[in-house]
C-alpha cells in the first residue's frame, strides 16, 4: 500500500475499474471516521471517491479504445449501470428553481470529461441541484447520519465555485440558500451552522435588514444552540428538560423536578425558542400545567401582589384620566388576558423598555395599532397568557422590522448603515477580532458597545416600525447590486488595501484587521455619497 497515491492510498486499495470495490472500500473507510468531530476527513474521503470513480471510468475508456470492441458507453466497466454517470436533466439557475419540476435522485455531479480538469460552471450548478433535491424530499424529516454528511459534502463543494467572486452571483447564492434552509427544516438544521457563518447572517441577529428567510434562519441557529447547551447534563434545566420530552401517557406521573425549573425552562422557550416546544412532549406539558398554576405564598408574599396591584389600579387611573400610557409595573407571564389596549402596552414595554408605548402606535400608525389589535383578539380567544401574547407581539413586529427597509426612507436607511459603521468602528478600538466577528455575523457581546449606540440600535427600530405603513409581509424585492469599479477603488484607498484586498473583505475572507478595515472603509465611502450615486446600493445591502 505504500506504493500507492492519490485517492487510492486513501481508500486503501490499488486502482481499479470496478466501481463496487471502490465503493467497498469507501465504505469501510467511513465507519472509521467521526463525522461530526472531523469533518474535514469525511470530505476528503467523498472527494477520494468521486476521483477514484472519474479515474476507474477514465480507465475503462482508455481500454475500451484500445480494444476498439464498441461497447455500449452507457454500461460501466463491471457489466452494471453507473447511476452516477446520470446528468441531471435541466440547468440549474439560483433565481428559476422550481422544487415541482426534480427529476430522479441524483447522488453526486455528474463527472467531468477530464477527471483531472478543473470543474466547471456546470459541475457546480449540478451540486446546487443534488442538494436542493436531497433538501426537499426530506423536508419534514430529521436527517440521519448519512444524510447530514451529504449535505455538508454538497455545500463545501459548492462554496468553491469560483463564481462566488462576483459580488451578484454572491447575493443570488445568499437568498437562495437562506429560502431553501428555511423551507426544509427540520432536515436542513445540519446546514444552518456553516451556512449562517460563511454568509455572515449572525452580525445582523434580530435587525431590521435582514429579509424573512435569513431572519428564520438566524433564529432557527439561536435555538439549535439553546438546545444543544440545555441537552449537557450540567446544564441547570437539563432536568427539567430531560421530564418534559419523556413520553407520557393517561396513567404517567410528575417526576420530582422542581415546579421553578419547569415554569423557567418553558417560560424561556415559549418566550425566545418557541419552535423548540414541539421537542417536548404534549402529554408530560399537560400534566404539569395545573401544578404550575399553582402558587404557594407566604403572608408577606400577599401582602406584595396586593400592594402591586394597588398601584397598577391607581396608575391606570391616572393614565384614563390623562389620556396617557399604562407604566409598566410587573410582568405575571401566566395572568390571563384582560384589556386590549393594557396588555398590549405591558408587551410593549418589555419588548422596547419604554421607547414604544400603545398611545403612539395609536396615533403614529394606525395601521400597526389595528394589527396589533387584531392580535390581542385572537390571542384573547385562544385564552393565551400574557407571556404568550408578548412574543407573539415579538414575532409579528420582529417580521415588520426585518421588512420595514424594502421601503423605508433613505434617511431611515442611511442612519442604519450609520449605526453599523459606528458599532463596527467601536468594536474595532478594543480588538480586530471583535470588530470581524460582529462584521462577520458571528456571536458577539453587544454589552461591549456603548450604552448610546445600544440605545440608538432601539430607538432606530422603532423608528422603523412607526415609519412602516405596508402589510406585514411584502414580497421581497431584488437585492443584487454591482458596485461601481471607482466605487471599490476609492474604497480600498480609504481602507489602505489593494482592490484585491478589498473584494475579500467585502466576501468576509481575510484576516479579522483586512475585514474590519475593508468593511468600515467601504462604509464610510458609501455615506459619503449623494443618494443619488449609492441609494440603491444602501438600500440592497
Amino acid at each position: 500500500m505504500s506504493g500507492l497515491h492519490g485517492p487510492w492510498k486513501l481508500l486503501g486499495i490499488e486502482p481499479t475499474e470496478d466501481s463496487r470495490e471502490i465503493r467497498r472500500a469507501y465504505a469501510v473507510r467511513l465507519k472509521t471516521i467521526d463525522v461530526d468531530r472531523d469533518p474535514q476527513a469525511f470530505i476528503a474521503l467523498r472527494e477520494a471517491l468521486e476521483q477514484a470513480q472519474n479515474e476507474a471510468r477514465w480507465m475503462a475508456f482508455s481500454r475500451e479504445d484500445e480494444e476498439k470492441e464498441g461497447e455500449d458507453d452507457e454500461d460501466s466497466p463491471d457489466g452494471a449501470e453507473d447511476d452516477d454517470a446520470t446528468p441531471f436533466p435541466f440547468h440549474f439557475d439560483f433565481d428559476d428553481f422550481d422544487r415541482d419540476s426534480l427529476a430522479a435522485e441524483v447522488a453526486l455531479a455528474p463527472a467531468a470529461p477530464n477527471p483531472w480538469g478543473p470543474p466547471t460552471d456546470k459541475d457546480y450548478d449540478d451540486r446546487a441541484r443534488a442538494l436542493a433535491q436531497l433538501l426537499y424530499e426530506h423536508a419534514e424529516e430529521s436527517p440521519d447520519a448519512r444524510q447530514a454528511e451529504a449535505m455538508l459534502e454538497h455545500w463545501q463543494r459548492i462554496i468553491r465555485d469560483p463564481r462566488m467572486q462576483e459580488m451578484s452571483f454572491y447575493a443570488d447564492a445568499e437568498n437562495w440558500f437562506a429560502d431553501l434552509i428555511a423551507r426544509t427544516t427540520p432536515f436542513s438544521d445540519p446546514l444552518v451552522t456553516p451556512v449562517s457563518d460563511f454568509f455572515g447572517w449572525m452580525r445582523g441577529a434580530g435587525e431590521i435588514g435582514q429579509g424573512p428567510a435569513i431572519a428564520y434562519v438566524v433564529r432557527r441557529r439561536q435555538s439549535l444552540l439553546y438546545l444543544d447547551d440545555i441537552r449537557h447534563p450540567e446544564h441547570r434545566l437539563h432536568a427539567a428538560f430531560v421530564e418534559l420530552t419523556r413520553p407520557a401517557d393517561e396513567r404517567s406521573r410528575r417526576s420530582w423536578t422542581g415546579r421553578g425549573k419547569i415554569r423557567e425552562l418553558l417560560a424561556t422557550v415559549r418566550t425566545h425558542y418557541p419552535e423548540l416546544e414541539d421537542s417536548f412532549d404534549p402529554a408530560r406539558v399537560a400534566l404539569w400545567e395545573p401544578a404550575l398554576r399553582k402558587r404557594r405564598m407566604n403572608w408577606l408574599g400577599t401582602i406584595v401582589i396586593w400592594i402591586l396591584i394597588a398601584l397598577l389600579h391607581f396608575a391606570t387611573s391616572q393614565c384614563q384620566d390623562n389620556g396617557g400610557s399604562i407604566p409598566f409595573h410587573s410582568f405575571d407571564g401566566e395572568s390571563q388576558l384582560s384589556n386590549e389596549r393594557v396588555d398590549t402596552d405591558r408587551a410593549l414595554e418589555a419588548l422596547y423598555q419604554g421607547d414604544l408605548d400603545i398611545a403612539t402606535v395609536e396615533g403614529r400608525n394606525p395601521e400597526l395599532y389595528a394589527a396589533l389589535m387584531a392580535r390581542w383578539k385572537a390571542a384573547s380567544t385562544r385564552k393565551d397568557t400574557l407571556l404568550k401574547y408578548t412574543e407573539d407581539v415579538r414575532l409579528f413586529l420582529n417580521q415588520r422590522l426585518q421588512t420595514s427597509l424594502a421601503n423605508a426612507s433613505l434617511p431611515l436607511i442611511r442612519d442604519y448603515q450609520q449605526l453599523t459603521l459606528e458599532r463596527a468602528k467601536a468594536f474595532s478600538t478594543q480588538s480586530s477580532a471583535l470588530c470581524s466577528d460582529f462584521l462577520n455575523g458571528k456571536e458577539y457581546d453587544a454589552k461591549k458597545l456603548p450604552q448610546a449606540l445600544r440605545d440608538r440600535a432601539l430607538k432606530l427600530m422603532v423608528r422603523a416600525l412607526l415609519e412602516y405603513r405596508g402589510g406585514p409581509a411584502p414580497p421581497p424585492g431584488n437585492r443584487t447590486f454591482k458596485i461601481p469599479g471607482p466605487l471599490v477603488t476609492e474604497a480600498a484607498k480609504r481602507g489602505g488595501m489593494t482592490r484585491e484586498q478589498m473584494g475579500q473583505a467585502m466576501r468576509y475572507e481575510g484576516d479579522a484587521a483586512q475585514l474590519c478595515a475593508g468593511r468600515i472603509a467601504f462604509l464610510e465611502t458609501l455615506l459619503s455619497k449623494p443618494d443619488s450615486e449609492v441609494g440603491d446600493i444602501l438600500r440592497k445591502m
